[in-house]
């Protein structure tokens, strides 16, 4: 068995001991975890402008999209089985998914939209990168993925995220420079 696999067994063998913990990192392991605080940040955004809040909310839905696609080709590019697919045991919490498991598509979206909320509202990190965390071991806890398919995911989804952010800071400061210039 390589590190990997160990990190794995070791996250996986806490499953079913505890009925409260199972139910727990299956919530935190399902990719509708960001619905709570994407709706709560959309409602302030609404609440304090809704052109702003609207061009940011379909840049980070566009971003998702993206990141979804390069971490779906990126799964069968590398085709490798999840841990649940060749561990000889695991604790079956949250079903095993689809074949492959580098990147992990949960980790590209949850770092994705940390990232993106990072660079835009720095606050944000406080609230989004421990959920970030919590997911990861939640996806090892699971035996969804190895170790380096998380990272993978954090590595593509916090670069999505944050080129995205950037980019969109950067058009909003040309749109109000470009504004400015062309009321004097």
């Amino acid at each position: 068995m390589n590190w990997e696999e160990a990190v794995v067994s070791w996250a996986n063998d806490l499953a079913g001991r505890s009925a409260t913990l199972d139910w727990v990192m299956f919530q935190l392991a399902d990719g509708r975890l960001w619905i709570i605080p994407l709706v709560a940040v959309l409602g302030w955004w609404l609440w304090k402008g809704r052109t702003r809040a609207a061009i940011t909310m379909l840049t980070l839905a566009a971003g998702i999209g993206i990141g979804d696609f390069i971490g779906g080709r990126l799964k069968v590019a590398f085709g490798r089985p999840r841990p649940c697919r060749i561990l000889d045991t695991w604790n079956d919490v949250a079903g095993c998914g689809g074949a492959f498991s580098m990147p992990s598509n949960h980790m590209v979206n949850s770092a994705l939209a940390a990232s993106f909320l990072q660079v835009l509202f720095p606050r944000s990190g406080w609230i989004t990168w421990p959920l970030v965390a919590l997911n990861a071991f939640a996806r090892m806890f699971s035996a969804a993925h190895y170790p380096t398919d998380i990272v993978a995911g954090l590595l593509i989804g916090g670069g999505i995220g944050t080129c995205l952010a950037l980019a969109l800071r950067y058009w909003r400061g040309r749109a109000s420079s470009a504004r400015l210039a062309h009321q004097d």
